[in-house]
């Protein structure tokens, strides 16, 4: 999939383009890191900070862009692409499914378990980026005018409610000026953190890494709860592989190399060369180092700035909940949403209102409950240290499997990486009170939906299995019994081209009459994001009256089902367009229990599947040709 650019961008190369939009939509969360990642770093000390302690910090901030960002996610994770598509559902397409056969059993389950809790805090993630960029963008209002610093929490609470209610808009309205903007952004903070280098040129000594080993031995303690905040520096990271489908991973590696990673240490290197020339009052610098290192005439600009590159974060985040929620429904992990495509030519800017309104109201409680960024950083760094340990172990399958790595290079990836992440995520766990229990609250709720709806559904499948019917003993029941073959179209939808859809069979079993023209339609999604449209449909004669359809899509194609009824009726179905009609079903919860099913989880899927929106709406069916049953299964 390509980003749809507007004509005035013609005359660029087309790579510059695609790196120039990466800017604004990949690169928006980790760009705006730097308003808040050392304020937090330098407030996690258990000592006072000395010019030393700045130097590690300033070290560390360094080895974690160039080895997590650069090395292990530009270079090697990136690698590990689904036919052009990023992402956690992506990795695990590529790490349960290999040349030499799919993972089975256990392993896959346990796989699958890893993927989507590394989605579920993706939520956590997608619910504070928006609030803390945007709370820390805002806070410069606090600087510039102190006596209006009441103003800060309602002028952010309205920022991110026009971010939710521009989403409609579709992201690539919004894109347009995104890249120029950020690129804007980077180089303000680029020059502003060049000039405190210029006048404090020893702060580059920084970036050698013995300042941090120095930091570790002269306060080990201190240094270990350090890193819960230095993973502030790097969030977004995940967004880069998300997005990778958008973009490609050259545009997203050039823009890194070339904009990004200079910026982000031009403008860290600038925040610790304020803060060594401040000398004895080291501690007014360190109470708000990024804007400390603003010169006093462009705060405000910087401040108006900085909230619009903090919109941008937060609107690259709420999109990448738009995908990811419509993966996992595609995966059929969570139930259904109203999915809005909000492009003619790029098939993956989609809106989804219900995911819109849930993720906007639960920004503006934890922005009310919160009220600063520097409150929210506590909360951040659990959700982003537990995707990137799950992405280490996802990525250690692939390499073994599909790359063929050897055991030792895989042990070693393992040694650095994942020592990193865990140090990450055991840095973080003492935060879990002061606010890291939120990202992991807003996961939970997530996996308990997709553990319902996974469990219950599977449950009601297997009921209408047991008493199932294949279609060849289906179509001998009805010649059978005389069946009346009424003149129409019937379309079918059946989640098993083998068996008779249920609806199917209890019209028969009701009416004893069927349609001249019976077109079974099953429509199977792949673990590819993309099918070829000529390898789409495919349609094979079961008897006179009956025709089997099968529809492969990949689980980012779009479900038009009219559209691939018509190219089925283009391969010899005699379709009567004026009298076709569509039969689906809706689930429902019996009165039965199943055994296995606990009281408070059958209701809960009972609700979920009755606020689904219905079939007719899910795949674009006309309502006035549409008939839908009821089925109750038994749980």
């Amino acid at each position: 999939m390509s980003w749809a650019f507007p004509d005035a961008h013609k005359g660029l190369p087309q790579s510059a383009v695609l790196s120039l939009a990466a800017l604004g939509v990949v690169f928006g969360d980790i760009g705006t890191s730097p308003m808040y990642a050392l304020h937090a770093a330098f407030g996690a000390n258990v000592t006072d900070i000395t010019p030393d302690h700045v130097r590690g910090v300033l070290s560390l901030v360094f080895w974690a862009l160039l080895l997590v960002v650069g090395l292990k996610y530009i270079i090697i994770v990136m690698r590990a692409d689904n036919g052009g598509e990023g992402g956690v559902m992506s990795l695990l397409a590529r790490a349960i499914g290999s040349d030499d056969g799919s993972i089975k059993g256990r392993r896959r389950t346990g796989l699958i378990v890893a993927a989507v809790c590394g989605a579920a805090l993706m939520y956590g993630d997608g619910v504070i980026t928006p609030a803390i960029s945007v709370l820390a963008a805002v806070e410069g209002v606090a600087v510039f005018a102190p006596q209006h610093a009441d103003w800060v929490l309602p002028i952010a609470v309205a920022v991110v409610l026009i971010v939710f209610l521009m989403q409609r808009a579709g992201s690539g309205l919004l894109g347009v000026v995104l890249g120029p903007i950020m690129l804007l952004w980077f180089a303000a903070i680029a020059l502003i953190g060049l000039l405190q280098i210029i006048d404090t040129p020893m702060v580059l000594r920084s970036l050698s890494p013995e300042w941090a080993v120095h930091l570790f031995q002269q306060d080990p303690g201190g240094a270990f709860v350090l890193m819960g905040a230095i993973v502030l520096v790097i969030t977004g990271t995940e967004a880069m592989f998300a997005d990778m489908g958008h973009f490609g991973r050259r545009s997203i590696a050039r823009a890194w190399w070339w904009v990004v990673m200079p910026a982000l240490l031009l403008s860290y290197l600038g925040q610790g060369a304020a803060a060594l020339a401040a000398g004895d009052h080291m501690d007014e610098v360190i109470a708000h180092p990024f804007w400390a290192a603003v010169p006093g005439g462009l705060v405000l600009p910087m401040t108006m700035l900085a909230t619009v590159a903090a919109l941008i974060a937060a609107q690259a985040v709420i999109t990448g909940g738009f995908s990811l929620t419509r993966q996992l429904i595609q995966q059929r992990l969570l139930p259904p949403v109203r999915v809005r495509h909000t492009s003619q030519d790029v098939e993956g800017q989609v809106f989804l209102p219900a995911i819109n309104r849930i993720m906007c109201v639960l920004v503006v409680l934890v922005m009310v409950g919160f009220r600063s960024s520097a409150a929210l950083a506590d909360a951040y760094g659990l959700a982003v240290s537990g995707m990137f340990l799950v992405t280490s172990l996802l990525i250690c399958v692939v390499a073994r499997r599909q790359w063929r790595w050897s055991l030792t290079l895989v042990g070693l990836f393992l040694l650095c990486f994942l020592a990193i992440d865990l140090v990450f995520v055991i840095a973080n766990a003492d935060k879990f009170l002061t606010g890291g229990w939120l990202p992991l609250a807003i996961a939970s709720v997530v996996l308990l939906l997709v553990w319902t709806w996974r469990r219950g559904t599977n449950v009601l499948r297997a009921g209408r299995l047991e008493d199932g019917l294949h279609v060849e003993a289906f179509l001998e029941h009805a010649a059978s019994t005389s069946t009346r073959w009424e003149l129409g179209t019937g379309i079918f939808l059946t989640g098993d081209p083998a068996q008779a859809p249920v609806v199917l069979r209890k019209l028969h079993r009701h009416t004893n009459v069927l349609p001249d023209t019976l077109v079974l339609l099953h429509i199977r999604t792949l673990s590819v994001p993309y099918v070829p449209e000529a390898s789409q449909v495919g349609v094979k004669q079961l008897d006179e009256h009956v025709w089997r359809v099968v529809c492969r899509l990949g689980w980012r194609d779009t479900i038009d089902v009219p559209d691939l009824v018509r190219r089925a009726g283009e391969q010899g179905i005699d379709l009567d367009m004026k009298s076709l009609t569509y039969w689906t079903r809706r689930e429902g919860v019996g009165a039965a229990r199943h055994k296995h099913i606990a009281v408070w989880q059958r209701g809960l899927l009972n609700f979920l599947l009755q606020t689904s929106p219905s079939s007719a709406d899910l795949l674009g069916l006309p309502g006035r040709r549409t008939m839908e049953i009821v089925v109750r299964g038994k749980v």
